[in-house]
């Protein structure tokens, strides 16, 4: 599972990317064998003037093609733990669905006839 951090009109911090990476590992530890790429994108939308205006959009990708969400909110720390907590969320249920809806086999429908 690779993991790409992209800041736009936001400052970096070496804290908030570390925040990022432990809550990466968190939400998809049960699917990080699936994901191809994760990336984070933050971005200050206002700039200083304040407000709900931080978004963190996280975009996916895996066997199940590409998953997009996103959170807002005064702080990046918050809206990356919400963002990031629902992709490995939908991730988790695109793999459910892929395992539950794989057609059976011919070859073992056909055994099974004998």
């Amino acid at each position: 599972m690779k993991l790409e951090i992209r800041w736009k009109g936001a400052r970096r911090s070496e804290a908030l990317s570390q925040h990022v990476h432990d809550r990466a590992r968190c939400a998809f530890r049960p699917s990080a064998d699936q994901v191809r790429l994760i990336v984070v994108r933050l971005e200050d939308m206002n700039g200083p003037k304040g407000g709900v205006d931080k978004r963190c959009a996280v975009e996916v990708v895996g066997p199940f093609g590409v998953r997009i969400t996103e959170a807002r909110d005064v702080d990046f720390y918050v809206a990356a733990g919400r963002a990031l907590e629902m992709a490995g969320r939908s991730a988790l249920r695109a793999l459910d669905r892929r395992v539950e809806h794989e057609p059976t086999s011919i070859r073992t429908f056909s055994r099974e006839l004998g």
